[in-house]
C-alpha cells in the first residue's frame, strides 16, 4: 500500500549577495572539512593547509611563557596572516606588525605571512610564568557566493572580484565585518556597496 505524506519541510530566506552592477568573478577552492554549514556571505581565508576557512579577524596563538631571563621567542601561525594585524604581547610589552613582516615596538621580531612563521625578540626579560600570545586576523581571500555544507562539500564558490552587498557579509561566529575587514576586501578588488 502506497503512503503519500510530507517528509519534511524548509524554507530559505538568503539576502541577495552579490551586485550585478560590476561584473563578478567566482571561482571554485577546495574548503577544509568540519567547518559545518558556511552561510553565503561569509567572508573566507585560506587556513594553513590553503583550504578554505571562515575568516577570522581576531584569531589568537601562545608563543610560550616566559621564565624571567627569556627575551626571544617563536613560533608558527594557524594560517597565513593578514598583513598589518599582528599584535604581539606579554601584557606588557607589545609588538605590532607593519605589514611588510617586520614586528616593532618594545623589541623587535618578523613574520612570514603566508607560512605564520613569526619570532620576536622583546626588550625586556618577560617575567616568570607570564604567557606570551599573538593576536591576528586570518589571511582574507574573498566571499562565500553559496551556502555550503563544509561537511559534504569540499569546494567553495569564492567570489575574488566584484560588488557585494555590505548587509549581506558575515565573518566566523556570525559578527558583521568593521571598516578594516571592509578595506581589506577592498584590497582584494571586492567592492561592498
Amino acid at each position: 500500500m502506497p503512503i503519500n505524506g510530507i517528509i519534511a519541510s524548509t524554507s530559505h530566506n538568503e539576502k541577495p549577495l552579490i551586485d550585478g552592477a560590476h561584473p563578478a568573478v567566482i571561482r571554485a577552492y577546495a574548503a577544509a572539512g568540519g567547518n559545518g554549514d558556511l552561510d553565503a556571505g561569509l567572508l573566507m581565508a585560506k587556513g594553513a593547509d590553503g583550504k578554505l576557512i571562515p575568516y577570522d579577524p581576531v584569531a589568537a596563538v601562545n608563543l610560550g611563557t616566559g621564565d624571567g631571563s627569556a627575551t626571544d621567542f617563536s613560533g608558527v601561525l594557524v594560517g597565513p596572516a593578514q598583513p598589518g594585524s599582528v599584535s604581539i604581547s606579554d601584557g606588557t610589552q607589545t609588538l605590532t606588525d607593519d605589514g611588510y613582516g617586520s614586528l616593532g615596538g618594545d623589541g623587535s621580531g618578523s613574520i612570514d605571512y603566508a607560512t605564520g612563521q613569526v619570532s620576536v625578540s622583546f626588550g625586556v626579560a618577560v617575567a616568570d610564568t607570564v604567557a606570551v600570545d599573538v593576536t591576528y586576523g586570518n589571511r582574507l581571500v574573498g566571499v562565500n557566493t553559496q551556502v555550503t555544507d563544509a561537511v559534504i562539500d569540499t569546494v567553495v564558490a569564492l567570489l575574488c572580484h566584484g560588488c557585494v552587498y555590505t548587509a549581506s557579509l558575515v565573518i566566523a561566529g556570525g559578527g558583521q565585518p568593521n571598516a578594516a575587514d571592509l578595506e581589506r576586501l577592498v584590497g582584494l578588488s571586492i567592492y561592498p556597496v
